[in-house]
C-alpha cells in the first residue's frame, strides 16, 4: 500500500482558482495536506501593475483543507519585491518534522529562500514550483538583477528533489538548465472547470450583447486581461482593421494603463466603432463574458502561462493565441481547438480570426474540442499530479541519503 505522506504548500496567499484542487489533493488516501500562507488578502501586496485588475477577484482564504496563516514581518508588504514576503517562523514549521515533503511556490521573496534552506537542513523532499519558459521577465529588471538570477536559479534547482512546471513550456525551459528529466513534472495549471462550465451555461449571451451594444447579429472577439504592453492587446485592434469577416466586433475586458493608447489606437485605424471597452468584470462573472463571444484572443507577448486560455475553452470556446503564451504548448492545438500564431503578426491573427468566425459551423467544432480537451487539463488531474510529484520527491531524497 502506497505510504501517506504529509506535503506542507508554502504559497504566498491564496488564489481563487487553486480551490479545487488543493481539495482534490487534500481529499486523496496518500496524502495529508497543509498550505502556509504568507500572507492572506492585503491591498498592499497588490502594488504595480502587474497587480491592477486584483479587484475583480475574491481571494478569501480557501476551505475544504488544512490550511495556516503565517505573519508577514516584512515592513512593507508587497508581491512585488524580493522582501515583501518575509515569514521566518516557516524555517521552524518546516523543521518541526510534521511533514515528509514540502513544496514551495516560486522563488521570487525572501520566505521562499528561507523554506529551501530548511528542508535542506531537516531532510525534508524539497518541491520548487515555477511558470518561468524563459528568461525574458515579465516586469522590467536591472541587468544586474537579471545576471544573479541566471547564476542563483539553476544553482538552486539543481537541489531540489523535484521542480514542478505547469506545463510542457515550461518543463522544456528547466531541462535546459541542466535538470535531470527525472526531477521535472508537469502539474496542470488548472481553473475551477466545474464551476467556470456551469456559470457559462446560465449565461444570458443574448442580454450580455445587449449590454455591450454589440449589434444583433455581430461575430464577438474577446480579449481578457490587463492593458499593458506585454499583453499586446493593441493587436486585436490592429487584427480587426484588416479582417475580411464583415459585421465584428472586438470587446475588450480589463483595465491598465494602455487604455487610452488602444482607444486612440483604435481612432486612427477607424475601428472606434467596433471595439468595446466594458472594463473590469468580476472573476465570478466572467464565464459569462466568455460564453457571450465567438472566439477569443491572448495575443501576448510574455506571458508564462495564460489563463484565459483554460477559462475560454472551458466555456467551449476556440482560442486564436500567440506563440509566446504558455498554455498555448498544451492546451491550443492548431486548427483543432484554435489557432496558434506568430506574436506580433497582426496578419496571421486577421486570418486566424476570419477562418475561425468566418465559417460558424467550424466555430462550433473547434468549440467543442476546446471544451473536450479540458477534460483532462482539470483540478483532479493537478492532483493527481501533485500527488506522484511529492511521492517521488520523497524517493529521490531518500535515494540521495542512502548514497551519502
Amino acid at each position: 500500500m502506497t505510504s501517506r505522506l504529509r506535503l506542507l504548500v508554502v504559497s504566498p496567499h491564496p488564489v481563487q482558482h487553486e480551490g479545487p484542487a488543493m481539495r482534490a489533493l487534500a481529499a486523496r488516501d496518500d496524502i495529508t495536506l497543509t498550505v502556509a500562507y504568507c500572507s492572506l488578502p492585503d491591498p498592499r501586496l497588490y502594488r504595480g501593475a502587474e497587480y491592477l485588475t486584483r479587484g475583480a477577484f475574491d481571494d478569501a482564504p480557501e476551505r475544504g483543507f488544512r490550511s495556516v496563516a503565517l505573519r508577514n514581518r516584512s515592513p512593507r508588504p508587497s508581491l512585488g519585491r524580493f522582501w515583501g514576503l518575509w515569514n521566518p517562523e516557516v524555517g521552524a514549521l518546516i523543521a518541526s518534522r510534521e511533514f515528509d515533503v514540502c513544496l514551495v511556490y516560486g522563488y521570487a521573496y525572501a520566505t521562499c529562500w528561507h523554506a529551501f534552506a530548511a528542508a535542506r537542513r531537516s531532510g525534508v523532499a524539497l518541491i520548487m514550483s515555477t511558470d518561468a519558459t524563459s528568461w525574458s521577465p515579465v516586469s522590467e529588471v536591472s541587468a544586474i538583477k537579471l545576471a544573479l538570477k541566471k547564476r542563483l536559479v539553476p544553482w538552486i534547482y539543481r537541489r531540489a528533489d523535484v521542480i514542478v512546471v505547469p506545463g510542457s513550456a515550461g518543463e522544456r525551459f528547466i531541462h535546459s538548465l541542466g535538470v535531470a528529466p527525472n526531477r521535472v513534472a508537469i502539474t496542470p495549471y488548472v481553473v475551477d472547470n466545474d464551476t467556470i462550465a456551469a456559470t457559462a451555461a446560465r449565461a444570458d449571451i443574448v442580454a450580455l450583447r445587449a449590454h455591450w451594444n454589440v449589434p444583433s447579429g455581430a461575430r464577438v472577439v474577446l480579449y481578457v486581461g490587463k492593458f499593458l504592453a506585454r499583453k499586446r492587446a493593441i493587436d486585436v485592434l490592429r487584427a480587426l482593421a484588416v479582417m475580411r469577416t464583415p459585421d465584428v466586433c472586438a470587446v475588450l475586458v480589463g483595465t491598465g494603463p494602455e487604455e487610452s493608447s488602444l482607444r486612440l489606437e483604435a481612432a486612427a485605424l477607424g475601428v472606434e466603432n467596433r471595439v468595446r471597452f466594458v472594463g473590469l468584470v468580476a472573476y465570478d462573472r466572467l464565464p459569462e463574458a466568455y460564453a457571450a463571444a465567438d472566439v477569443v484572443v491572448v495575443p501576448s507577448s510574455n506571458e508564462p502561462w495564460g489563463l484565459p486560455v483554460n477559462e475560454a475553452m472551458v466555456c467551449g470556446r476556440p482560442v486564436v493565441a500567440s506563440d509566446r503564451v504558455g498554455s498555448a504548448a498544451d492546451l491550443v492545438r492548431d486548427g483543432v481547438t484554435g489557432v496558434v500564431y506568430p506574436c506580433g503578426d497582426t496578419t496571421r491573427l486577421a486570418a486566424a480570426l476570419d477562418g475561425i468566425i468566418g465559417d460558424p459551423q467550424r466555430a462550433a467544432t473547434m468549440g467543442r474540442a476546446a471544451r473536450t480537451r479540458m477534460d483532462d487539463w482539470s483540478p483532479m488531474a493537478n492532483a493527481d499530479a501533485v500527488a506522484a510529484a511529492a511521492h517521488r520527491a520523497v524517493a529521490i531524497r531518500a535515494d540521495a541519503g542512502r548514497t551519502r
